[in-house]
């Protein structure tokens, strides 16, 4: 048995959540740890980008069938997921730290307190299921993603299995939906749209430019994107915590 998270908060007394708090609140915990968001960012972004811009590269000039392509499509999508679940993953240790005014984790703490198996499960589960439905139906992909978007967040603090995890993220937004779809959601399909209309010619090597420009661009709109998904799971937490005692997940 375990107790729940942010039993301690009186949900019915918090104010109204509204976006312009949420993104002050994200620029002061950017303010406050600006080497650790950064740098984590950095370190996580530059790792997908690395290995997206590798298999864009190694099937766009290698000729391959229209099949290996479209794998080689979905390889990068489920990278470039994982980098946003992972990345969200990592900062809600340590926004949960400066919400409670508890010392910074450093980030061995956090690398070893992650459940990197159940963040490697949900992201695969997560592209699947709006890759899926944004195949056939673009609006229903957006739904799903912006419902979903959570999962890292709460598997991190909740430590549900994954199933649960994607259960409870739904739970979480379907109150906020339209906040979670502004404030996370429409910057990351932004993003993707910038990251697909660029012409990657512009050293000469393809490849290094790809993982350059998706780098940069990558930890800039990650770094916010998932202090939102943070900020944004720690708030609708706070308002529908967990009942008092759970069951203990195998």
């Amino acid at each position: 048995m375990r107790r729940a998270q942010g039993r301690g908060l009186e949900s019915l007394t918090l104010p109204p959540l509204r976006p312009s708090e949420i993104v002050r609140s994200v620029f002061r915990i950017l303010r406050a740890h600006p080497t650790r968001i950064v740098g984590l960012a950095a370190v996580v972004f530059g790792t997908t980008a690395a290995l997206q811009a590798l298999v864009e590269v190694m099937v766009v000039d290698g000729g391959f069938s229209d099949e290996v392509e479209a794998v080689a499509r979905v390889t990068t999508a489920v990278i470039g997921a994982f980098g946003f679940v992972f990345y969200a993953g990592l900062l809600d240790l340590v926004v949960g730290s400066h919400h409670r005014g508890e010392p910074d984790p450093t980030v061995r703490e956090v690398i070893h307190r992650l459940p990197h198996g159940k963040l490697v499960v949900a992201d695969v589960i997560l592209v699947t299921i709006c890759g899926v439905l944004a195949l056939f139906f673009v609006i229903p992909g957006i739904v799903a993603l912006t419902f979903l978007c959570l999962v890292g967040p709460v598997i991190v603090t909740e430590e549900h299995t994954v199933v649960d995890a994607f259960r409870r993220s739904a739970h979480l937004v379907r109150p906020h939906f339209w906040m979670v779809l502004f404030l996370v959601v429409i910057p990351l399909l932004v993003e993707d749209q910038i990251m697909h209309s660029l012409d990657f010619n512009m050293i000469g090597t393809r490849i290094i430019d790809e993982f350059l420009v998706s780098a940069v661009i990558g930890a800039a709109v990650g770094s916010i994107v998932g202090l939102l998904e943070v900020v944004l799971a720690h708030e609708f937490r706070a308002r529908d915590p967990l009942p008092e005692v759970v069951a203990a997940n195998p």
